[in-house]
């Protein structure tokens, strides 16, 4: 999801659906956004037969992105350089489970694994393994929901602009 630059590592979840295809494993793939990488990875898909189980969407309005979160079960993100991520935190919201390269803030968004999944972007076979790991533990997607739903409701402009002013007002205390 956002913009299709060489970062956000799209490429690298086109090489792993590529993979999951050929195991004949079902899946149904959506990356939403648009940028320079577009039609390179639109190539990839029709040079590799993945028409039918990965959709390039393009951009999506609040109401259509609301919509396939809806429909959808995980969040992948690859991205290599991300910080605090909206997406995985609008995942949570509608109970989609997160499934994040281990950069930055990821371990952090997945609490531990109690609320999504941690992989290692270097290689594909990482995030492949971890697919079929993944559908061995369908027991605790609900929890990861509820969890997920949880830590949203305490991501808030409000909440932070609390924990920031409580820093700074604790910092001058200890002087």
């Amino acid at each position: 999801m956002g913009s299709l630059v060489d970062y956000k590592n799209q490429q690298y979840i086109l090489e792993v659906c590529k993979r999951l295809y050929e195991k004949k494993f079902c899946f149904h793939w959506y990356i939403v956004g648009d940028g320079p990488l577009r039609k390179s990875l639109e190539n990839f898909v029709t040079e590799n037969g993945l028409e039918s189980c990965v959709t390039l969407t393009g951009k999506k309005s609040f109401s259509e992105l609301r919509d396939l979160y809806r429909q959808s079960n995980f969040l992948v993100q690859a991205t290599l350089i991300e910080g605090f991520g909206k997406a995985p935190v609008e995942a949570l919201l509608h109970g989609v489970i997160p499934v994040l390269n281990n950069i930055s803030m990821a371990e952090e968004m997945i609490g531990n694994g109690s609320r999504g999944y941690i992989f290692d972007a270097e290689h594909p076979e990482n995030l492949e393994i971890l697919v079929y790991s993944i559908m061995k533990e369908q027991h605790r997607f609900i929890n990861m929901i509820e969890n997920g739903r949880a830590y949203v409701k305490w991501q808030t402009l409000e909440n932070w602009a609390n924990n920031c002013v409580a820093a700074v007002n604790d910092f001058f205390e200890e002087k």
